[in-house]
């Protein structure tokens, strides 16, 4: 399910950077055009390892993952529906189960080029974008962190949804009935959550780095919202009942032909 519904769309800039964009809008922006441009040539991921080689190599280090969208794995075979199984049933040693048989090996040839260009694209194409992103901000924050690397890592996991719950001791049981009925993305989740954790925790270099770039995704959410609702032509009535949490549906919300 969650292959099907990622792969088709270019909003991993707007979910997994979308507070990579009030941390850094500079590498924000370069996280986006390449993100773009390895789908359309997926060689580029190769020459931006080795253009930040060092940089990578840290982030391995320290547990901060270079790519491996968690909704592409579903793509990998042996994780998918075994549509060519039923073939295998039938007996070899007949005309029509080596008939079958090279059915199923013409089927898969032709699905592995399909699943190249098309799936094989968008992964390349996050996967670029996640690690590049992540390598900008380590090389954008390194000099002036006041913590350790390990902290480092797990703010950039945090802000980047890289938190790997397999790291965190979580057993593959869990993990899978996670990914079928917890979230669309639990890693991401997880991420999103132990951000908001940090921030809580001020008196640390990466909780106090959490809390500062929180307000400012916050107040840079919110300036949105009231331009917005200023070029709609909203009242500041309007405007002030959708930025209260308590509103319901129309909290960040605007009213457009009957609908929120």
């Amino acid at each position: 399910l969650r292959l099907l519904a990622s792969v088709g769309d270019f909003a991993l800039p707007f979910i997994q950077g979308q507070v990579m964009l009030a941390e850094n809008p500079v590498a924000w922006g370069r996280m986006l055009l390449r993100h773009e441009q390895a789908f359309f040539n997926p060689r580029v991921q190769a020459k931006l390892v080795l253009d930040h080689l060092l940089t990578y190599q840290k982030m391995a280090r320290f547990g901060v993952p270079v790519g491996d969208a968690e909704f592409f794995r579903a793509a990998q075979e042996g994780r998918g529906f075994p549509l060519g199984a039923p073939l295998e049933w039938i007996p070899a040693n007949t005309d029509i189960g080596v008939l079958a048989r090279r059915a199923r090996r013409f089927g898969r040839s032709v699905a592995k080029q399909v699943a190249k260009q098309t799936v094989g694209r968008f992964q390349a194409s996050y996967d670029t974008g996640l690690g590049y992103g992540r390598a900008l901000l380590w090389e954008a924050l390194e000099p002036g962190w006041k913590g350790n690397e390990p902290e480092l890592a797990a703010y950039i996991r945090n802000l980047t949804g890289g938190l790997d719950s397999r790291a965190l001791g979580v057993g593959a049981n869990q993990r899978a009935v996670e990914g079928f009925w917890l979230a669309f993305s639990p890693r991401f989740l997880r991420s999103t959550v132990g951000l908001f954790a940090s921030a809580l925790q001020p008196q640390t270099p990466q909780g106090q780095r959490s809390l500062q770039i929180l307000g400012k995704w916050v107040g840079g959410a919110t300036l949105m919202y009231v331009l917005s609702g200023m070029a709609l032509g909203k009242t500041w009535e309007e405007i002030g009942t959708g930025l209260n949490p308590l509103a319901g549906k129309r909290f960040y919300s605007h009213e457009i032909n009957g609908q929120w």
